[in-house]
């Protein structure tokens, strides 16, 4: 969950005025570098060898639900704080 919230922070770190995905972030090879982590973490989260060495417990579908969502949640309300904020900039 960690891991995965800090690879969804990446989209944090726009402008309030900067769209989520047009930005000066986004414009580095960011989505290759969050594909890759990405790869790496379930990779050692489901490989059973690689998940023994680290003492991972290969969680079940409702427990990759819950690290889902507990990873997305910081990053889903940033953004609705962003937005609003943009919002309530241009009034």
């Amino acid at each position: 969950t960690l891991a995965l919230g800090q690879l969804w922070h990446v989209f944090n770190m726009r402008s309030r005025k900067a769209d989520l995905f047009n930005n000066q972030v986004m414009e580095t090879p960011l989505l290759g570098a969050i594909l890759l982590c990405l790869l790496l973490i379930i990779g050692a989260t489901v490989w059973p060898p690689l998940a023994d060495v680290l003492q991972i417990t290969i969680p079940d579908r409702a427990g990759w639900g819950v690290i889902l969502l507990a990873s997305l949640l910081p990053m889903l309300l940033s953004q609705v704080i962003k937005l609003s904020s943009a919002f309530w900039d241009k009034k």
